[in-house]
């Protein structure tokens, strides 16, 4: 039936001028699509934007704020991605919109979700099969992996992706990720307090939905690291990946400390991340995009071996990364926290030196270049269709 669907969708007429936008499964409104669907409402009158999400509830919230956005399976969404020209995603078609209505001839835009330092896509390989991917296609032709522009922050991204989409390098286009816009927006600088603010971000781990089981398997003690906190002046902020889940036990001996916290706002960490002084993470690319503030990032891939076996082999030799010697233990995390807390922190050389190798551009302005790579791509594709009929 969903094959019928394509065939059919194959056949409608596709506008340039109308782009759809969707990002985590159709339920967030979040990431680098986000930001570029923001900067085409306010900066580009002549294209009809529109939101695409499978939460009936979002697309409410949304419109209240005069956002154009529509649930998937609504008429509006429906027609919206029937007369599409343009798609912008963070995972796939397949994944963040309604892929039968998504046909062959619609300019595919990949934006990611992350400056990969774990494999993905075709790299993947514990996670993806090429054979059942082409597999699939053949069968189900609308869950084609297909992309005509991928966009990247700088030289070592766009490597990844040339083998982890399958592209050419001309599809990859070092525009910077629009997501990071808002974070050079919300950088502010230490609290009134005095009090260091840290971020913890660790990767996924395991499934979407899994639970985040990292503090159990590490004997994570929190009362005893709340009181360190305290000792060294700092707040510790514990944000997990969009689709993993804290454990009930931890959300309890969270709720009973006085400086660590779950962060549970499911909104835009980009819109906020700026406020903190201090990021610490393991695998996962929020590390890439909070170079660009130059603020101290604490590497610290606790369980590594586990996670190399049962999760994802990565990009780069892991200390290759590292600003400074990476953390195995809690115990050096908080002993490295403790000598940060202390006074202000200039970027080290090599710091800067990762900076430049992985960032093009620090300026804020990624969602405009995207916009245009979009424009000019849009260009180029007409032309090329003049030439043929001529």
């Amino acid at each position: 039936m969903l094959n019928v669907v394509y065939a059919f969708a194959s056949l409608v007429p596709r506008d340039p001028k109308r782009w759809v936008f969707g990002a985590w499964n159709g339920i967030k409104f979040i990431d680098n699509p986000k930001h570029v669907f923001l900067h085409v409402v306010e900066q580009l009158p002549t294209v009809r934007a529109t939101w695409i999400t499978k939460d009936r509830n979002l697309a409410t919230e949304l419109q209240e704020i005069g956002l154009p956005a529509v649930h998937a399976a609504s008429l509006g969404g429906i027609w919206a991605q029937l007369r599409a020209g343009v798609v912008v995603f963070t995972h796939s078609v397949e994944w963040d919109l309604w892929a039968p209505l998504i046909a062959n001839r619609v300019m595919r835009v990949q934006t990611w979700h992350g400056m990969p330092i774990k494999r993905i896509g075709y790299d993947d390989d514990k996670g993806f099969s090429a054979a059942r991917a082409r597999l699939n296609t053949r069968l189900f032709p609308y869950m084609d992996d297909r992309v005509d522009l991928v966009t990247a922050a700088g030289s070592a991204d766009q490597a990844c992706y040339r083998s982890a989409f399958k592209v050419l390098p001309e599809a990859i286009v070092l525009t910077g990720y629009a997501r990071n816009d808002a974070l050079v927006r919300s950088m502010k600088g230490s609290t009134p307090d005095g009090r260091k603010q840290v971020v913890y971000m660790p990767t996924l781990r395991g499934p979407a939905g899994a639970e985040f089981t990292l503090f159990d398997a590490t004997n994570f003690d929190f009362l005893t690291f709340d009181q360190e906190c305290r000792r060294i002046c700092i707040d510790l902020w514990v944000k997990l990946h969009p689709v993993q889940r804290f454990r009930s036990a931890d959300l309890i001996a969270l709720s009973n400390c006085e400086h660590i916290h779950a962060w549970t706002d499911a909104g835009d960490i980009y819109e906020s991340i700026g406020r903190f002084d201090i990021l610490v993470t393991d695998f996962s690319g929020i590390y890439f995009d909070f170079l660009i503030s130059g603020r101290p990032i604490v590497m610290a891939p606790l369980d590594m071996a586990g996670y190399l076996e049962f999760d994802r082999n990565l990009y780069y030799e892991y200390e290759e990364i590292c600003p400074d010697p990476p953390c195995m233990t809690w115990s050096e995390i908080f002993a490295r926290l403790g000598e940060l807390s202390i006074g202000e922190d200039k970027p080290t050389q090599r710091y800067l030196e990762l900076q430049q190798r992985f960032h093009v551009h620090l300026d804020g302005k990624s969602a405009e270049r995207v916009t245009a790579s979009i424009l000019q791509l849009i260009d180029a594709s007409q032309t090329k269709s003049v030439d043929v009929i001529a």
